[in-house]
């Protein structure tokens, strides 16, 4: 992308959204989520998978029969983790312009540092800088309140199901279908360690 940008026409800089520092800012921001994604995502999804594998054999060995009806609602778990990691993901993604116009701002304040002062501007740029920093702020401020209800509500299933499971789980051992507790504690948890990682994914 480097490569492109020094070799893309010099009216391209003249648009007031290609500022170097906006440019710099989205060059730094691109090469820390290239890192993000071939170090940190990998990682989380092949250690999700092996939660999975792992957690799915050991649930059958426990107790098959609890097991395949622990699957039968794990599927709300999955979906509310899903919508959880989704819109955390879009809260994150919509900051990145602001975060990216108030980086070039910055950096083309610093860059002409002698232009500013000598037609004294200052106050007008940090005004500008803290408008935007309170926008920002705002932004933040709601959407951190949607993702705390969002997670209070993916949390929320968890809990329902768990006690979904370990009613049906009582039922089975009071017809001797399941003979000890280990079982159903073991088979219950992993089933939810799975679903929570498919849903992660």
């Amino acid at each position: 992308m480097f490569d492109k940008l020094l070799r893309l026409p010099v009216a391209y800089y003249d648009k007031p959204k290609n500022t170097p520092g906006a440019i710099s800012s989205k060059l730094a921001q691109d090469a820390f989520q290239i890192h993000n994604m071939t170090t940190g995502v990998l990682s989380v999804a092949f250690l999700n998978f092996a939660t999975i594998v792992t957690s799915m054999i050991i649930a059958m060995i426990y107790s098959w029969q609890l097991t395949l009806i622990v699957i039968g609602i794990s599927p709300v778990l999955v979906i509310s983790n899903a919508i959880e990691m989704r819109r955390i993901k879009s809260f994150t993604s919509k900051n990145e312009s602001s975060e990216k116009f108030v980086g070039g701002m910055i950096s083309d304040t610093i860059n002409n540092i002698r232009t500013v002062k000598s037609f004294a501007n200052i106050k007008a740029f940090l005004g500008k800088y803290e408008d935007k920093l309170q926008e920002l702020l705002d932004n933040n401020s709601k959407k951190v309140l949607q993702t705390a209800i969002l997670q209070a509500f993916s949390k929320g299933n968890i809990m329902v199901v768990e006690g979904i499971m370990f009613y049906i789980a009582a039922i089975l051992f009071q017809n001797s279908v399941i003979i000890e507790a280990e079982a159903v504690y073991v088979a219950i948890f992993s089933v939810i360690f799975a679903a929570a990682g498919v849903g992660n994914n």
